[in-house]
């Protein structure tokens, strides 16, 4: 398991697109910047947190 091997306490697996934006969405705070990269639909995380942040007045 990657997560385990990076030793890193902050480090998640996600399995969803959706379910990794809604993580983000309760994690991001004002004036935090999302930076999404990767190959793919990865963007989709990043537009699915715009479309979901606007509806709750977050973004």
């Amino acid at each position: 398991d990657i997560v385990a091997r990076m030793k890193h306490p902050g480090a998640r697996y996600i399995p969803g697109l959706d379910e990794a934006a809604g993580h983000l969405l309760n994690h991001l705070k004002p004036g935090d910047v999302l930076l999404t990269l990767g190959a793919g639909d990865g963007y989709k995380v990043g537009e699915s947190v715009l479309a979901r942040g606007d509806r709750h007045g977050t973004c």
